[in-house]
């Protein structure tokens, strides 16, 4: 995951189709799903370093509602 890239689609992980899944996999655990990514914004800032961080932010929290 290096470049944060969905495999399926060739998006910017997570790809909608990916949201989707989470969403389901994490419908009764919305705070877990927070935490595993908040787990994954850390290592891609790591990765994408050049990103700015507002844009990562978005990528990673901004369609958790």
């Amino acid at each position: 995951m290096p470049l944060w890239i969905c495999s399926a689609c060739q998006r910017p992980w997570p790809c909608p189709t990916r949201r989707w899944e989470l969403l389901g996999e994490y419908a009764h655990a919305p705070g877990d799903l927070a935490l595993l990514m908040a787990s994954h914004l850390a290592a891609a800032s790591e990765d994408l370093s050049w990103a700015a961080p507002a844009t990562l932010h978005r990528r990673f929290f901004g369609w958790l509602a």
